[in-house]
């Protein structure tokens, strides 16, 4: 059986420290067919949200970690190249810039920080009221990012809820509450031929996969059909991990295929 773990960090990425080759020897040892090392090139910067012109050594980092990967004949594992792009909404020419990169095979559009509020693993929960309206500019901003179109899947939809868990609030997206802003989100991915992931790393904190059931049906109901399977592994021991429960997960709500990207192009594996 075929398995992608479509979202991993490599020592390029400013939270990681794992090379490639480690990286993709355990992902090979978990079961993975194809690896994809998507390390993080942000438009904003984690700490001040000023542009982060230093993140312009990512690209040209990865693909000569990649050449000297492949100089050394790499397990038996396919080996993709990509980047997480962060925070385009907040400057959108340098996402731009960045996503026009050559030599990538696949990016993933990720939301980790408000405009306002910066990343949600820095902010000082207060109240369940707080957390409402700190998720009402998130579901904005996602769309703000998704308009802008300069990516191939949107990445962990719900992420928030890793922090705010921790902080003791209830983090669901609730689709009685958020569903419109929601429809509109995941109408314009799939209207701009995109797609969204399956994030495992959820599972590893007790969250479950990202995004959560519902949303997945209502991406089904909706038409799309690219969804991309990754472990956002920051670390070898988490390489491909739970992805295969991930496969499985999608099968049983009723989707036929998983995507994998090269040349930034969607092939479709049947599951």
């Amino acid at each position: 059986m075929f398995y992608a773990d479509y979202h991993t960090h490599t020592r390029i990425s400013k939270d990681g420290c794992e090379t490639m080759r480690d990286m993709a020897q355990a992902a090979r040892n978990a079961g993975m067919s194809e690896i994809c090392f998507t390390d993080h090139c942000d438009a904003a910067s984690w700490e001040d949200h000023s542009p982060t012109d230093g993140d312009e050594h990512v690209v040209p980092d990865i693909l000569a970690d990649y050449a000297e990967l492949m100089e050394k004949a790499p397990p038996e594992i396919a080996i993709r190249r990509g980047i997480e792009l962060g925070e385009a909404h907040i400057y959108p020419q340098k996402a731009r810039e960045y996503a026009a990169a050559p030599g990538l095979d696949f990016i993933i559009g990720s939301l980790h920080m408000l405009r306002e509020d910066g990343d949600f693993y820095v902010i000082d929960y207060r109240s369940e009221e707080h957390c409402r309206a700190l998720i009402d500019r998130y579901m904005d901003q996602c769309l703000e990012v998704a308009r802008l179109n300069c990516f191939d899947v949107f990445g962990h939809i719900g992420y928030f809820r890793r922090y705010m868990t921790k902080a003791g609030f209830d983090t669901r997206l609730d689709l009685s509450r958020w569903g419109d802003k929601m429809v509109a989100l995941l109408k314009t991915i799939i209207e701009n031929g995109r797609g969204i992931e399956l994030n495992t790393s959820g599972v590893r904190d007790g969250l479950g996969f990202f995004p959560q059931d519902d949303i997945l049906r209502l991406y089904k109901q909706l038409g799309g059909e690219i969804i991309t399977v990754g472990s956002d592994a920051h670390f070898a021991a988490n390489a491909g991990q739970d992805v295969i429960a991930g496969y499985e997960h999608l099968r049983d709500m009723g989707f036929g295929y998983v995507t994998v990207f090269k040349q930034r192009k969607p092939e479709f594996i049947k599951i």
